[in-house]
C-alpha cells in the first residue's frame, strides 16, 4: 500500500472512531453545560484538568453555581476568560 493509501486509511478510521463517539461527546457536554462536572468526568480527568487551571477541588466545590459552570465548560475545550492564572 503506499504512503497517500495509508494515510487515507488512518484518516477514515480517524473520522469512524470521532463519528461513533459524536453521542457521547455531546451528552458529556451537556451534563458539563449544567455544570455535573463529577457525572461527566472520571476523578482523574477532573483533577488533571483542575492542576492545568492552577485550581483545586476545594475551590470549585466552594465555588458558585455559575462558577461550576465556568469550570464545567473549561473542561470541553471552550475558552473561559474567568480564571487568571498567575
Amino acid at each position: 500500500m503506499s504512503m497517500t493509501g495509508k494515510f487515507s486509511t488512518l484518516l477514515d478510521e480517524t473520522e469512524a472512531r470521532f463519528q461513533q463517539r459524536q453521542q457521547i461527546r455531546e451528552e458529556k457536554e451537556q451534563l458539563l453545560r449544567e455544570g455535573k462536572i463529577f457525572e461527566a468526568n472520571s476523578e482523574q480527568a477532573i483533577k488533571q484538568r483542575l492542576s492545568h487551571l492552577h485550581m483545586s477541588l476545594e475551590e470549585v466545590m466552594g465555588a458558585t453555581t455559575d462558577n461550576r459552570g465556568r469550570v464545567a465548560l473549561s473542561f470541553c475545550g471552550r475558552p473561559v476568560s474567568y480564571f487568571r492564572v498567575s
